[in-house]
């Protein structure tokens, strides 16, 4: 009896000890099965094998994130958010096989993740960086308010250019930067360009000719940025409300549309939501187009005077003259405006929208062309008039030609020249000197050859 009762009692403790060995080992195994399948579903292939994450990884595979695992940005910096969001990601993939799942990924990224260490823990420190030619800080950027804004990291490197995987796109600094600012006052100065660009001391040819030139040499206290490079933001990012739609259909949420606040901090500073998504786009760039019928054009005059000096337009551009090839003026090309000639008298230039316009200062050619610029505009005029009474002396001559009655050739260059005459007369021929004199020389010498004729 006394043996069984203690064979019974080792075969107990055996089973336990071998209980507890089975059992810890499925523990074990159960571990390393569940940071295996963890560290198998943290990898980005595994994230490509759902169809609506697949442009984001071929986005990301394109980057220079491309040896960054997802989750290094996706999930914040510790162990108890990896989890966290392995557990979100638990609930996209069910979702997903239920059919449940959003129609437009949403994803964010906390500016802990970007800042880790390993990562960009620098990035604020590092200062002032060149961003396309653009002098760019993060440190004020990220740390203190811009425009009111608290700013994340994702403010700026969006999701949102084709292709690119957190990429930094200019759309969005130029919301910020233009967005209700351009009728201000302090948009009409240079400094308010100098902001973000610096002047450069190197010569630059400008386009489709011979000549160069450097911004340097033009950077004087009298010489703004806009004389020259006018036009160069378009749009204001307006807002519609039906924008509110794509995301919102609850009138609670609507009812906020006007509570400014309350929407960017909402949407930029909580929550990341692209700017396009509610603004449209504001462009800025050097508009490069030389065609004098485009709304865009640098140099347009009818930018404040709709077309009343279209002529003029026209001629500045090298167009506008029957018969005779285009002859673009070297300050167009050089995208000088209507305003780097013609100064308003005072700080406000809100008479260029008046019947008033400005005459040309001469102040203006010596500002950019120093002393020699002081007799360029006498010059010019005396030339362009000395050709246009040559020009006219011939017309009149013509005009009694009996050639132009008898012969529809003859008539043809009669009323081209005729044309061209008053064109350049009404245009100012001085706006592109070149061209001016090219047109009169050309009418002159057809209309002599009409009024010999018989």
């Amino acid at each position: 009896m006394k043996f069984k009762l203690a064979s019974i009692i080792a075969f107990f403790r055996s089973s336990r000890r071998n209980l507890f060995i089975g059992v810890g080992g499925l523990v074990i195994i159960g571990v390393i099965g569940l940071f295996g399948v963890l560290e198998i579903t943290s990898q980005p292939i595994f994230c490509n094998s759902c169809h609506y994450i697949s442009p984001y990884y071929q986005q990301w595979k394109n980057s220079t994130h491309n040896k960054v695992p997802c989750l290094e940005c996706h999930a914040k910096p510790g162990f108890a958010s990896y989890l966290r969001r392995k557990f979100v990601a638990l609930h996209e993939v069910v979702s997903t096989i239920t059919g449940k799942f959003p129609p437009r990924p949403h994803a964010e990224v906390d500016d802990a993740s970007c800042l880790r260490k390993g990562c960009h823990e620098t990035r604020l420190l590092k200062g002032k960086v060149n961003f396309k030619g653009v002098t760019f800080d993060h440190t004020p950027h990220l740390t203190q308010e811009r425009r009111g804004r608290k700013l994340r990291c994702t403010s700026c490197h969006a999701q949102m250019v084709m292709g690119r995987h957190i990429a930094v796109t200019e759309e969005v600094c130029f919301l910020c930067h233009f967005k209700g600012r351009m009728q201000t006052p302090e948009a009409k100065t240079s400094a308010f360009c100098l902001k973000c660009h610096t002047v450069r001391d190197t010569a630059i040819t400008i386009r489709n000719t011979s000549e160069t030139f450097n911004h340097k040499d033009y950077s004087g206290a009298n010489v703004q940025c806009r004389y020259c490079h006018n036009d160069v933001v378009r749009g204001d990012g307006p807002v519609p409300k039906v924008m509110c739609f794509q995301c919102h259909d609850q009138p609670e949420n609507l009812a906020k549309f006007d509570d400014i606040a309350f929407i960017h901090e909402n949407h930029i500073t909580k929550h990341k939501v692209e700017c396009y998504m509610c603004h449209a786009e504001i462009e800025h760039s050097i508009n490069s187009s030389h065609s004098v019928s485009s709304e865009k054009n640098v140099a347009s005059c009818s930018q404040c005077h709709g077309n009343r000096h279209f002529p003029t337009e026209q001629l500045y551009a090298g167009t506008g003259a029957r018969g005779i090839g285009t002859a673009v003026s070297p300050m167009f090309r050089a995208h000088v405006a209507c305003i780097g000639c013609h100064r308003a008298t005072g700080p406000d230039t809100s008479s260029f929208s008046n019947n008033h316009f400005p005459r040309a200062d001469v102040s203006a050619c010596v500002d950019c062309h120093g002393s020699d610029g002081k007799g360029f505009l006498k010059d010019w005029q005396e030339q362009v008039n000395k050709a246009l009474a040559a020009a006219s002396s011939a017309l009149a001559k013509a005009q009694v030609s009996p050639a132009i009655v008898k012969n529809d050739s003859a008539r043809k260059i009669f009323e081209d020249a005729k044309y061209n005459i008053e064109f350049v007369k009404a245009a100012y021929g001085v706006h592109n000197l070149e061209y001016s004199l090219s047109i009169l020389e050309n009418s002159k010498a057809r209309l002599e050859k009409i009024a010999g004729k018989k």
